[in-house]
């Protein structure tokens, strides 16, 4: 009962009335209701559940999974998703490799492993992902092998493009083949600058308040160079357009821009307050004429061991 109420939630807050309506027709609703709300419980009732939402109508998830069809993945295999964070991508390579294949989960939070386990029992994959809270650069796996090992969304957060070779060189003891994607830090239209510039503030005010390394996006040539010098051959590559559903609604936007500011009024150094404050009065401005934040392009990689 209580997921039927938290899918209904995110019904109401994420899709609109002729998306929904949209969604209960290729389901076979004949009449159409008057509100939304009607709409989301014949859904309900007609057995919508929290996996068929997520991997057929959930606009982020259905980027990881087209990414995941791009590197190939197949049923039975078995996969490492290193930085798996709140789960998407871990549930989406589950859906691709089926009861007969495994997912390793891995992120070194705490915090993001709690988020993984619960989004895999609402989806209902428990039997086929296993998580596991671990660094990376300290992770013992001694005989295990992995069809693929998955880097999706994950390079932004190594920060050093040292740290990305070295895990591309680590995990080759584990796996002949890599899928590597992330979001291009090369603008092509103003939104696109915005979410630039929101990234560029959001890692400068981690950095400064919490004393951690400041994560960037690598530029697909980057990427590229870290796996021919750590002996990986990219077999393909390709760009994948980006909605603007990928990206914060307007209401998250808003608490993403008050927490940067109580973040900002408890730095010390009044240079760093005045620069970033600058930034972050110019996103607010931008966002209050209803110029939001749109993401960048995804660049994809598969690449197999020499």
């Amino acid at each position: 009962m209580r997921e039927e109420e938290e899918l209904k939630s995110e019904l109401r807050s994420e899709v609109s009335y002729l998306e929904l309506l949209k969604i209960a027709k290729k389901r076979g609703l004949q009449r159409e209701p008057r509100s939304q709300e009607r709409i989301i419980d014949w859904l309900l009732q007609d057995g919508l559940t929290w996996r068929e939402y997520e991997l057929n109508y959930n606009p982020y998830i259905a980027l990881k999974l087209r990414i995941c069809k791009f590197f190939g993945i197949k049923k039975g295999w078995k996969i490492m998703d290193i930085g798996c964070g709140s789960g998407g991508t871990s549930a989406t390579a589950a859906s691709l490799v089926g009861s007969g294949g495994k997912v390793l989960a891995i992120d070194k939070s705490e915090e993001e492993i709690r988020r993984c386990n619960n989004y895999i029992r609402k989806v209902r994959f428990e039997e086929i992902i296993e998580t596991k809270v671990a660094n990376i650069f300290d992770l013992q796996l001694e005989g295990d092998h992995f069809d693929i090992v998955l880097l999706l969304y994950s390079p932004q957060f190594l920060g050093y493009f040292g740290d990305l070779r070295e895990v591309l060189l680590r995990i080759r003891k584990w796996t002949a083949r890599v899928g590597i994607a992330d979001h291009v830090p090369v603008p092509g239209k103003h939104d696109e600058s915005i979410y630039i510039l929101y990234n560029w503030l959001n890692n400068d005010v981690a950095r400064l308040s919490a004393g951690d390394k400041t994560d960037r996006l690598f530029h697909p040539e980057e990427i590229r160079n870290a796996l021919s010098t750590t002996g990986w051959d990219i077999v393909r590559e390709r760009r994948f357009k980006v909605s603007k559903k990928n990206v914060w609604p307007e209401w998250a936007m808003k608490d993403n821009i008050e927490r940067l500011s109580r973040q900002i009024e408890t730095l010390k150094d009044p240079v760093h307050k005045e620069i970033l404050s600058s930034r972050l009065q110019t996103i607010e401005k931008l966002t209050q004429k209803q110029l939001m934040p749109k993401p960048t392009s995804m660049f994809a990689a598969l690449a197999e061991a020499r």
